[in-house]
């Protein structure tokens, strides 16, 4: 397999809102998780004691979002739709630094490389009639529809895959709202072949976010199928998280699951070879905290 790494430089811009550059800040450390880790672990301690809800789910209801939809598609658009300075006071303030995390700041900046990937993808087939995508776990789907927005004459099919039947018909309604050919199929990403027939020759693959949970023998069997319902010169789009100094806090204050699978970027590209890609391309966002590739079968 032959693999091109990009460092991220350029900003990237986004046609439904998202329109900063990548963000690099590096002032939240130690000094702010530390004493957030604490308060949260005390504001447990007491829930555990007397079943109620937290003081600290209380008094910072956005964070509050991010911790009881952990791994849904509402924590992900709860840290997209942040923007600095949105609160006030002592609320604001703690919320404030809880969004320009680097977790959080990389989780944006992945946002803005998946549609900045995507859209350059489209824009090589602008020749083609018709352009067929496929989103699996597409949750919102927000990224994608930044991506095809401005190239929705051309897209003659976006599927909307996912296990969340309710995720899947909202996404589905924004895409119309939108003026986007879409549909939402609701299923198991590792029986997703049973829809072969329906999502056959598929241009471009977009899964972003859900190997960061598999095993590598899960992930290998995800991209076997899903290389099945490509296009000969088809693109899958993916993404990883890589081990960073703020597992800890994402896992305690933002509830996040355990299960995560925090491989290096290596360990990241080496698992890719071993699923028998021609091509990859790996871009790393600024944090390093999260890399998109772009895979050639």
């Amino acid at each position: 397999m032959k693999t091109t790494i990009k460092s991220s430089q350029a900003a990237v811009r986004t046609p439904l809102g998202m329109n900063r550059e990548l963000e690099r800040d590096l002032c939240t450390r130690n000094h702010i998780t530390k004493p957030l880790l604490a308060l949260v672990r005390f504001t447990k301690s007491l829930e555990a004691r007397e079943g109620k809800q937290t003081f600290f789910d209380k008094l910072f209801p956005n964070a509050k979002i991010v911790r009881v939809k952990n791994r849904r598609h509402q924590s992900m658009d709860a840290i997209y739709n942040w923007e600095p300075g949105k609160g006030s006071g002592l609320r604001g303030a703690v919320e404030n630094k809880m969004f320009t995390l680097r977790n959080c700041q990389a989780l944006r900046n992945r946002y803005r490389l998946v549609v900045g990937t995507l859209e350059s993808e489209l824009i090589k087939r602008v020749e083609q009639k018709e352009i067929k995508m496929l989103s699996v776990a597409a949750g919102s789907a927000r990224a994608v529809f930044d991506a095809c927005y401005g190239h929705r004459d051309k897209i003659h099919l976006l599927t909307l895959f996912d296990n969340d039947p309710t995720a899947a018909t909202a996404a589905e309604a924004t895409a119309s709202e939108l003026g986007i050919p879409a549909k939402a199929v609701t299923g198991d990403a590792f029986q997703i072949l049973e829809h072969t027939d329906s999502l056959k020759e598929q241009d471009i693959i977009e899964v972003i976010g859900l190997i960061d949970y598999l095993d590598d023998h899960s992930v290998r069997r995800l991209f076997t199928d899903l290389k099945k319902l490509l296009k000969k010169d088809g693109v899958i789009i993916t993404s990883h998280i890589h081990p960073n100094e703020e597992i800890e806090f994402v896992r305690t204050v933002a509830n996040w699951d355990a299960s995560m699978q925090y491989r290096d970027a290596q360990a990241f590209a080496l698992l890719l070879r071993s699923c028998g890609f021609r091509h990859a391309e790996l871009i790393q966002e600024p944090h390093g905290i999260h890399t998109v590739a772009i895979l050639e079968a």
